[in-house]
């Protein structure tokens, strides 16, 4: 401990979380050596009943408005308060096997969620040794102990998510490795995590490895979610007739003329969307999203946790062991019931996704790579600019990540672009058909997240299948329009740009940490695949491509990528040859490319079709 605590990375901490510190035989407290930079909190025998605190805390002195409670010897909490909010750190020492539950004292002092509404500023942190083993923090092929079952029931009621990546080793002993220190938090302080994980840097001579937990407990609480329609509940026939009768009283022919004004084709889209959203408002009702729903919890479950919450009264009233036997049992059959019920829903899950082929396949994939990482958040704390300072407001951190995310592109040297008079043989393509466009809208997804405009991709389906809509034949208009006139609308261009975390233990006040998603407009989208589809078959018809040139072409996958690279290695070795591979990672290629240079080698391939 003495070296731990001299450690300058360790004392860059506001809070150290000590379990089992050093006891000193003389006096009631423990080694001290940061007494410049922090004040300890250590636990006195008239505050724990007469016995020796296993738990203590050093707070640096530049942290102001904390308040410091004594719950046990093995549990002490820190309460932090900011601008009307409050975080209240646990520090515990679980030693189950000697009969003191301190996660029995926890689930007393850490309401359920629904009584944790009463009090919406306040969020929990739970830090220290658990001393308990299961799958879910230590990993595949871990003894499961009970009174983890518990733990982790009680955890899921308040809302308490596991921050430490499972499967980390926090103790190593004589050969030993295992995860038993944790931390744990509520999933509103989810947003201001910035990393939790094993510091072995800082490792002093100890079997317990430190865990390094960083939040930015001054940023804002996530603004409120906006609101959404309830697309299942939509009202088809109500739509259609609505949208069918508005879109009769405007006359499109304007856009099939010679001459098209970019104007008209904005008026059009613009015309178009307005009667899409006032159908939306006349046959669709909002969403009432509910914040308790979850598939799998069916009556049985509620029956049970009532039941048993029932008995625990009881017993908590008469003292009786009689009474504690029949809480006990009514306790591990309400675990049993909310398994069964949670096994049989995810269950269910992965049928229903495998049975839609390949894609549903992937779906699972993509759950299973994010399944143990920790809750992404919707709160970005403070982000370190280029120059060390730090972005705090959120004006600041639009700029960084914008700067990260669309970084200004190199000048281009276009000299040759200049002297290149040679004209090329531009590919004719015909006029945008109607049934172009309904392939388009047939194969994009229904549930893809929607754009600014909030309309998803299965209202255009709805339209495209009604025969006796005009919306085809308009649409048709409106992108062949675009084409011609080489002019993409302003609807089209309005996008949501959203930021999310990258996957894995990362440090989240760096501006790389993230990653952003442009959500489109849906009808802009189907222009953009009926544009791509033309340009593929072009590709294969004149033979645009190089031969080795794999990716993007239609029926070409990674296994024919893995083939050619056998037959090439399989090749050399026939001829006694020693195989090499060189991989270069373009990175940042289509965020730097030169808009003047891609139109040129678009128009030199015979593609000037789609430039404008």
């Amino acid at each position: 401990m003495a070296q731990f605590m001299r450690d300058p990375t360790v004392l860059q901490a506001g809070i150290i979380a000590i379990q089992e510190p050093w006891a000193n035989p003389y006096q009631e407290t423990t080694h001290h050596p940061a007494k410049q930079s922090h004040q300890l909190l250590y636990p006195q025998a008239n505050e724990t009943g007469g016995m020796r605190a296993r738990v203590c805390m050093f707070v640096s002195k530049q942290m102001e408005g904390w308040t410091h409670v004594v719950h046990s010897r093995d549990c002490q909490e820190l309460r932090l308060r900011h601008e009307g909010k409050e975080l209240r750190v646990f520090n515990i020492y679980n030693q189950p096997e000697n009969g003191e539950d301190t996660m029995r004292l926890l689930t007393q002092l850490i309401p359920p969620t629904r009584e944790q509404a009463k009090e919406p500023g306040v969020t929990y942190l739970i830090v220290g040794d658990f001393n308990l083993h299961h799958p879910y923090w230590g990993g595949d092929g871990v003894q499961q102990d009970e009174a983890a079952d518990d733990w982790l029931d009680a955890a899921e009621m308040r809302a308490l998510d596991l921050w430490l990546k499972p499967g980390s080793i926090t103790r190593m002993q004589a050969g030993s490795r295992s995860t038993l220190d944790l931390v744990f938090a509520s999933e509103r302080l989810g947003g201001s995590m910035i990393s939790c994980k094993v510091q072995e840097g800082v490792h002093a001579d100890s079997d317990h490895l430190p865990i390094r937990t960083i939040i930015d407990f001054a940023t804002a609480e996530p603004v409120e979610a906006p609101r959404r329609r309830n697309w299942k509940e939509m009202d088809n026939d109500k739509f259609l007739t609505f949208v069918n009768a508005n879109l009769q009283n405007k006359s499109w022919l304007h856009l099939r003329g010679d001459t098209v004004h970019p104007q008209q084709v904005d008026d059009a889209v613009e015309h178009l969307m307005e009667v899409i959203q006032r159908g939306v408002q006349e046959s669709t009702p909002w969403a009432r999203p509910s914040s308790w729903a979850k598939p799998s919890f069916t009556p049985e479950c509620c029956e049970a946790i009532k039941t048993t919450r029932r008995l625990r009264r009881r017993y908590a009233a008469s003292q009786n062991n009689d009474d504690w036997q029949e809480y006990t049992s009514a306790r591990n059959r309400k675990g049993k019931v909310i398994a069964k019920a949670s096994r049989a829903a995810y269950r269910k899950w992965v049928k229903d996704l495998t049975d839609e082929g390949p894609k549903g396949m992937w779906k699972v994939a993509k759950w299973a790579r994010s399944r143990a990482e920790a809750s992404s958040g919707s709160n970005i704390p403070a982000l370190k600019k280029p120059d060390g300072s730090l972005a705090d407001t959120n004006q600041a951190k639009v700029e960084v990540l914008k700067g990260v995310f669309f970084p200004q592109p190199p000048i281009p040297d276009l000299e040759d672009i200049q002297r290149d008079t040679r004209e090329v043989d531009q590919i004719q393509f015909p006029p945008i058909s109607v049934q172009e466009v309904r392939d388009a809208i047939r194969r994009a997804p229904p549930d893809k997240a929607p754009g600014n405009d909030t309309v998803p991709n299965k209202v255009w389906r709805l339209l495209a299948a009604d025969d006796n809509s005009p919306f085809s034949n308009i649409i048709t208009s409106i992108f062949d329009a675009c084409i011609r006139t080489g002019y993409n609308p302003r609807h089209f261009q309005s996008s949501i740009t959203v930021t999310l975390r990258k996957g894995g233990p990362k440090d989240y006040r760096q501006p790389k940490s993230y990653r952003p998603v442009a959500l489109l407009n849906t009808l802009g989208k189907l222009l953009e695949s009926v544009i791509a589809t033309r340009i593929a078959w072009a590709a294969e018809e004149k033979g645009i491509l190089p031969k080795g040139h794999l990716g993007g072409r239609k029926g070409v996958s990674v296994d024919h990528a893995i083939q050619l690279i056998l037959d090439q290695v399989h090749r050399a070795w026939g001829i006694d040859r020693k195989v090499s591979m060189l991989l270069l990672d373009m990175s940042g290629a289509y965020d730097n490319v030169s808009h003047e240079r891609l139109l040129y080698n678009i128009k030199k391939l015979g593609l000037g079709h789609f430039v404008p």
